[in-house]
């Protein structure tokens, strides 16, 4: 798990982070950074320019992994379904990553998931429940980022051999334990808008994908780009019925035998383009999770073109191999409880007994 840069190290890396304003739900103004890897929507809206990809998912793997064991329940509760292959049957799908396809995916295991070829591909296999964990350890990831950042909270050796200076389970920061306080690795306590990871709800999905008034599937047929995609037959959607470019033509012959494929989240613009807002795969590739359990939209690969328009919402009820998330953000002001260097003192750790010995319980899928 050594070849994925973690969530807080690229963060870190971004120094000149561009700033915006927001508006709180207090009616106040805060400026703050935007979160990376994320596009401004309105006044207090970020969502992620792509679906949540394999490497990002290993990463929140890692942590869990580190922070538990993998033995524990917490880390193979949190795996995705590597069954969900055999519900493809005897159909084979493209996956496209870089400019160039790297292989049939006839079975989603263990290997698709951990390939680096495919590192940049939608992660699918998980539940409702695993795609909001991730976003709760997501938000609480930033945060320590940006708390530390401003010098107000000591942070723990993140590199691959000190296991020694690592947080237990009872310890680790949380916004919660911040904002309680209680905890030696406080420096100072202060209120601070912090940005929030979630599903999005219905409306807010439609707002990401919606490009002009009349487009049900948000393509804007006034975007220069568009136009100029179009021109030059460039793929627009990743559906069942418009899988490929007619630009390439080892592609266009597979496409005859094989009419489902997914595609990176991060392939070159020259196959595809973004929507208005910035934003790549809203409509088609995989469909996505929304706030609402039990239901998706936008489509995906495996669905008929009718399947993905904006308005359609489709159920959810267990991982599958065309289903996948990405976050939505906002920033919420988080009041601490401003407790003096004396009182930040770790309180007494307790045997995580539901940690300990335990044996993985099934994940509802």
């Amino acid at each position: 798990m050594k070849y994925f840069t973690l969530l807080f190290t690229a963060f870190l890396l971004t120094s000149c982070t561009p700033t915006t304003s927001v508006k709180l739900s207090s009616g106040k103004t805060s400026r703050v950074e935007i979160p990376p890897g994320t596009v401004k929507i309105n006044d207090n809206l970020f969502a992620d320019d792509s679906e949540i990809t394999n490497v990002a998912y290993q990463e929140y793997l890692y942590w869990v992994e580190r922070i538990y064991t993998k033995r524990s329940a917490s880390y193979l509760n949190a795996l995705p379904n590597y069954s969900i292959g055999y519900s493809l049957k005897n159909e084979a799908v493209l996956s496209v990553s870089g400019s160039s396809w790297v292989g049939f995916e006839t079975k989603f295991d263990e290997t698709h998931f951990q390939n680096m070829e495919r590192s940049d591909l939608p992660c699918v296999g998980l539940s409702y429940e695993q795609a909001l964990a991730y976003s709760t350890w997501r938000t609480n990831m930033v945060a320590e980022v940006i708390l530390n950042k401003k010098g107000w909270i000591k942070t723990y050796n993140h590199s691959d051999k000190d296991t020694v200076s690592l947080p237990k389970p009872a310890t680790f920061f949380t916004i919660d334990r911040y904002k309680a306080g209680g905890f030696s690795w406080i420096i100072k306590q202060e209120d601070i808008a912090l940005p929030i990871y979630t599903l999005p709800t219905n409306e807010e999905w439609e707002s990401l994908a919606k490009t002009d008034s009349t487009s049900v599937y948000g393509i804007d047929s006034t975007n220069n780009k568009i136009k100029q995609a179009i021109a030059k037959k460039q793929r627009l959607l990743v559906t069942k019925e418009t899988c490929l470019s007619a630009k390439n033509d080892s592609l266009k012959k597979v496409n005859k035998r094989f009419t489902s494929f997914f595609i990176s989240t991060l392939e070159s613009n020259d196959n595809y383009i973004e929507n208005k807002h910035g934003l790549y795969h809203v409509v088609g590739n995989v469909a996505e999770m929304i706030n609402d359990k039990g239901f998706c939209k936008g489509g995906s690969w495996h669905d008929p073109l009718a399947k993905c328009k904006i308005t359609e919402k489709q159920p959810f009820t267990s991982p599958n191999a065309y289903t996948g998330f990405r976050n939505v953000c906002h920033f919420e002001m988080v009041e601490a409880k401003k407790l003096n260097k004396k009182e930040n003192i770790d309180k007494k750790e307790k045997p995580d007994k539901a940690e300990k010995g335990a044996k993985a319980e099934p994940v509802k899928k």
